[in-house]
């Protein structure tokens, strides 16, 4: 199973990431987005971030949407 992180790590005091600002506006649709490799993997309810590091050495993820099964394959 992989290790999903559910809030970013290292903010400073006070700060939250976007998908956590109070009284931010959603619809009715999942945002995937990336370029957050500090973050990991996070699969929120709204919000799902596939950036696991893998030009640092890390592991690349692929998520399939139909059911959110998770895919990883460590870097080389």
């Amino acid at each position: 199973m992989p290790r999903v992180q559910r809030s970013a790590r290292g903010c400073p005091p006070g700060c939250a990431p976007w998908f956590e600002a109070p009284g931010r506006k959603e619809k009715d649709v999942t945002i995937v987005f990336g370029h957050w490799a500090a973050l990991g993997l996070h699969l929120g309810p709204r919000t799902i971030g596939l950036d696991t590091g893998a030009v640092w050495g890390n592991k690349l993820t692929a998520l399939r949407l139909k059911d959110r099964a998770v895919f990883q394959v460590a870097a080389r």
